[in-house]
């Protein structure tokens, strides 16, 4: 019957009528349920061993107070009868039980205020450290994994269920807790009525059955409309953000994504509503059977105190011990079919771990390098995945050390997706790069990182640091260095609005906190760009830097940073031509293809795809063709 319970069958759960297509949903069996709770369990003893140990022992013993309280009163109950009836005022020999409770509730006690405060300590220090491996593991992923549609949805589960991981194993252990009391209960009522345990038995097999298939409907529903609740959610957040809430209120879309959210949550939780409503009108059906059951046994009992075979101690103990069987055993079904339905969730954590990088990390130790970085893309073709339209198609690339390279090109002519490549967020589907003669691929990537600083069209904004902070993370394993933090902010045009703020260098940035401020988009650019000013690495790469900035600002800021990284690799990738024009090399990128290539003023003197893009852009910023 245990094993039985551990297993959810083979035969799949109808689709439901309003889902039309054919769900990727999988029920848990019984090798994955084992696989599932033994990793939880030690996922959680791992952070926690003591406490995890000590839960386990507090819970197992806790659970046996019940039992052992009902025998020590029906023996003082069969002590008081026998004195009742003789007369007999001398009550000397209930004393040795008094005192056994009273020994018996101290250590009951002791075990208690353990097990309580173990399980407080449990879930509280392992609640930062289950989020802490949960986004240690992304990382570790990388961002192609990341990427993949049905990661993104295991992802989605897996963070709603990240609270349950410490519940999930402590409800391992309570079952565990109730088996054990089980079968010390099942070898006493065997003893005096054994008829009572089959029957008890078989009335629980239609209990398990009907409520793990609701249960498993409930979450296949929940599995099934994993994207379409993580959209509505999204839509929820747009109305939630301030900064969001700008466009949302005068293109007047409040009320349309409101409705994205609304209509989808309701439906969704009338679904979950009905589901539920079924399995616990069948759950309460048969477990009044159960119940059924134990008052029949309770007729055996009285008869058996009428016919004076029994005492009446023993007949508040077989009660006690009837009920407590039937109500135990039920209760283990509800919680294995508990831990059933919360193993599918935890399978996506379980199932996350299990998932390994896109590409293996390479085992070559790159040194910390002292001047830019050769790079030399040869034959690289690369393509997406999941979709067949290459992005580059032997493509050939040679950066030289020190030099400082300009990449143009209309959107979605590959300058962000080779920025990628060279991040080695993703790998060339065909072809190699090298970095000084190394294949980039076989190059450990954290010692790669070490060389390189890039600023990402979107660049992070951290509101809950102070201005330094913004700045000094672009270095973070170094101690702060304010000459060269300050230097980096006033390249980066920074200095003068960082003056302004009330706290200037101290200054947090967002008016969620205390004494915070919210900069300007343009702003928060700035800081970024002086975050990697800061880092300064070999190779620096600055893709779209200036989309937020004033023209003044953006033509300080080109200017210094040609100068900046002196001897330093840095690759500009722009759409406005008219700030790239000092690179030592302008590359033309189209579809993926080098289309030209050369200084500002060959390309313009060359009069081809730059020469006519800068024209065109210097006319819509002047009203005038000219340079």
């Amino acid at each position: 019957m245990i094993v039985m319970m551990f297993g959810f069958g083979k035969k799949k759960i109808n689709t439901l009528a309003s889902d039309k297509k054919e769900s990727d949903y999988k029920k848990v069996g019984n090798r994955e349920f084992w696989d599932v709770s033994i990793w939880v369990f030690g996922f959680i003893y791992r952070m926690e061993p003591l406490r995890t140990l000590v839960f386990l022992s507090t819970s197992v013993l806790s659970n046996f107070s019940d039992i052992v309280y009902t025998f020590i009163f029906a023996k003082i109950i069969d002590v008081l009868v026998k004195a009742s009836t003789n007369g007999v005022s001398n009550l000397s020999d209930i004393y040795p039980y008094i005192a056994l409770i009273v020994v018996y509730g101290i250590a009951n006690r002791i075990i208690s205020y353990i097990g309580v405060i173990s399980d407080y300590g449990l879930r509280m220090l392992t609640e930062p450290k289950i989020t802490r491996a949960l986004y240690t593991r992304l990382n570790y992923l990388g961002i192609q994994t990341l990427e993949k549609p049905q990661v993104n949805d295991r992802i989605y589960r897996a963070s709603e269920s990240t609270d349950y991981l410490c519940s999930y194993m402590q409800g391992l252990v309570e079952i565990l807790s109730s088996f054990i009391q089980i079968v010390v209960t099942f070898v006493i009522v065997v003893k005096f009525f054994p008829i009572f345990v089959p029957i008890v038995l078989l009335v629980s097999i239609p209990f398990y059955y009907t409520d793990k298939v609701h249960r498993g409907a409930s979450y296949k529903f929940i599995y099934d409309h994993a994207e379409n609740s993580r959209s509505a959610m999204l839509s929820s957040n747009d109305l939630g953000l301030p900064a969001k809430l700008n466009e949302v209120t005068v293109i007047q879309a409040f009320n349309f994504l409101d409705r994205k959210f609304f209509n989808f949550k309701i439906w969704y939780e009338k679904k979950l509503v009905s589901i539920n409503t079924k399995r616990r009108f069948f759950n309460n059906f048969f477990a009044f059977l159960g119940d059924l059951a134990v008052y029949a046994g309770f007729v055996v009992v009285f008869s058996q105190l009428v016919k004076k075979v029994i005492s009446v101690g023993d007949v508040t103990f077989r009660v006690n011990l009837l009920s407590r069987f039937q109500s135990s055993f039920t209760h283990m079904i509800t919680m294995i079919n508990n831990k059933m339905e919360q193993a599918l969730r935890m399978r996506d954590i379980y199932l996350l771990y299990q998932e390994t990088p896109a590409f293996k990390d390479g085992s070559i130790e790159h040194p910390k390098l002292s001047k830019g970085p050769e790079i030399d893309i040869k034959n690289m073709s690369f393509k997406y995945p999941n979709t067949e339209k290459p992005i580059f198609n032997n493509l050939g690339l040679n950066i030289k050390s020190g030099e400082k390279v300009a990449i143009v090109g209309h959107n979605g002519a590959g300058k962000t997706t080779l920025v990628k490549l060279l991040c080695r967020i993703y790998q060339p589907t065909q072809g190699e790069i090298y970095v000084n003669n190394q294949v980039l691929k076989d190059i450990k990537i954290d010692t790669w990182y070490q060389n390189m600083g890039v600023l990402f069209q979107e660049f992070n904004q951290y509101p809950q640091l102070t201005v330094r902070e913004n700045i000094a993370i672009g270095n973070p394993n170094e101690p702060v260095d304010e000459v060269a933090l300050h230097l980096a902010a006033q390249s980066a045009d920074a200095t003068q609005f960082i003056e302004e703020f009330p706290n200037k260098f101290d200054q947090i940035l967002s008016e969620k906190f205390k004494g915070g401020v919210r900069p300007s988009t343009g702003q928060w650019q700035k800081l970024a760009i002086a975050r990697f000013f800061y880092r300064n690495a070999p190779l620096v790469i600055f893709d779209e830097p200036t989309a937020s900035i004033d023209a003044v600002s953006e033509y300080n800021i080109f200017n210094k940073i040609y100068d900046f990284f002196k001897e330093k690799t840095v690759i500009i990738i722009s759409h406005r031509f008219s700030t790239v024009r000092n690179a030592d090399r302008i590359i033309v990128l189209d579809h993926g293809e080098i289309v030209e290539q050369g200084t500002h003023s060959f390309l313009m003197s060359n009069n081809g795809y730059y020469a006519k893009a800068f024209n065109l852009q210097a006319k819509g910023y002047s009203g005038s063709g000219g340079e």
